[in-house]
């Protein structure tokens, strides 16, 4: 393959796909084999535009109960949410580990962005551990969660050189444990492509003794796939409820669903003090709860495993960075070897350099897509026109800048009486 074009990331600045093609998700969990159905190998990547499809695979509801697992849990939570999303999903064994999950160079995630044609943008692993399974404790979460982290952001990163732009890996944050006050913090690992949820559905945990510890991947796949990149996973509602007769988009819809949200400890929610989803909240965790006075069951926010003041401390600018890295590189293959007009200086002619930045922000399939389909508020390119490329490995540098929307984390009001 040929080398494509290279796209900094410019962090600080803060200080389009259509529905279809950004809503392709992919799932690596632990498992078995399924006694019948089409999915006879484990390790095989395939491709779920319903939920009814993990019915012709083996994966069914009696499958889960039977195997003491969660695939379809999740593959049902997923679809149910975001009905229109696209799935990849491979079965690994149950001694396989969340980190050689995410380790680039095996055949886990690695090869399901690979068989997906690289069209994956964010994937979910679960362990699924077999009877007998014990974890060791670290820093409040199963270490196996603490050392996949920074390799799932290796992983996101080597794909990066090939221009596949992977949103997010999410981690399964399997069995919180200790007091809150001691977790991890997530905001220290500089793991900006990552996140890690403990969100759990605590009826789904009581059904079995393995699935006590769990954490709802599939469910916040779900949450971010069904809404637009611009988005953030906590928002109360989205752009693409089906009902707009309603001002919100909750996970507990009626069916029974998320009535009794928990963390992966088995705790409720309701349970935690204050201060203790406070600290969740800081140090970078995924979670589900309700607001006072309020209807409904809801994610806390995007939040990455990166520092509070990155750029990319929340999922949602992730998104729409990686977005308009998709569309400036199908913008500028095209001009490879392509021939273009100099002054007598050596310089880029003018026209040239307007025709370009044009190109680059038109609103048809350049980062103007971005503005025109509200992800962002205004789009900029610029081109030096005092750089002098070289005779013969011309090299043209190009400044670019997406201007984000901003989000609402907190709201402090005043409120008085007056007779006047």
């Amino acid at each position: 393959m040929f080398k494509g074009p290279v796209i900094n990331k410019s962090s600080g600045g803060l200080g389009a796909k259509s529905a279809t093609e950004q809503n392709v998700f992919g799932l690596v969990c632990g498992g078995v084999l399924p006694g019948s159905g089409t999915y006879t190998v484990l390790g095989t990547s395939v491709k779920l535009i319903q939920k009814e499809d993990a019915d012709t695979l083996g994966f069914t509801a009696a499958y889960d109960a039977a195997n003491k697992v969660l695939i379809r849990y999740h593959i049902d939570e997923f679809f149910t949410i975001n009905p229109n999303g696209t799935l990849w999903l491979m079965v690994v064994a149950q001694t396989v580990t969340l980190t050689q999950m995410c380790t680039y160079a095996n055949a886990y995630v690695t090869k399901l962005i690979n068989d997906s044609g690289k069209k994956v943008k964010f994937v979910g692993v679960v362990r699924n551990p077999a009877t007998g399974y014990t974890p060791t404790l670290t820093d409040g979460l199963d270490n196996d969660v603490n050392t996949a982290v920074p390799l799932a952001q290796l992983l996101v990163e080597a794909f990066i050189p090939l221009n596949c732009y992977i949103d997010h890996i999410l981690v399964e944050g399997r069995e919180v444990n200790g007091v809150i006050s001691s977790i991890k913090d997530l905001r220290t690992l500089d793991s900006e492509n990552v996140h890690v949820c403990i969100l759990q559905d605590k009826d789904v945990a009581a059904l079995d003794a393995l699935y006590a510890k769990h954490a709802a991947v599939g469910t916040v796949m779900g949450m971010v796939g069904v809404r637009q990149i611009e988005e953030d996973y906590g928002s109360i509602n989205t752009v693409n409820n089906p009902n707009k007769a309603v001002e919100n988009f909750k996970l507990n819809d009626g069916s029974g669903r998320w009535n009794n949200p928990a963390i992966s400890s088995g705790t409720l929610v309701s349970s935690l003090t204050p201060a203790e989803i406070t600290v969740l909240q800081d140090r970078g965790f995924i979670f589900a709860d309700s607001y006072p006075e309020y209807d409904g069951v809801y994610l806390n926010s995007s939040a990455a495993c990166t520092a509070i003041d990155s750029d990319f401390a929340f999922g949602v600018r992730m998104r729409v960075w990686n977005a308009g890295a998709r569309l400036v590189v199908k913008r500028f293959i095209p001009k490879y070897n392509s021939k273009f007009a100099t002054d007598d200086d050596g310089k880029i002619s003018p026209t040239v350099i307007a025709e370009w930045q044009e190109d680059v922000k038109n609103p048809r399939n350049g980062l103007g897509v971005l503005v025109r389909d509200d992800h962002a508020q205004e789009v900029d390119c610029f081109i030096d026109p005092n750089q002098i490329p070289d005779a013969n490995q011309a090299e043209i540098l190009i400044g670019m800048s997406i201007k984000v929307f901003n989000y609402v984390r907190k709201i402090t009001g005043t409120l008085k009486l007056t007779v006047k």
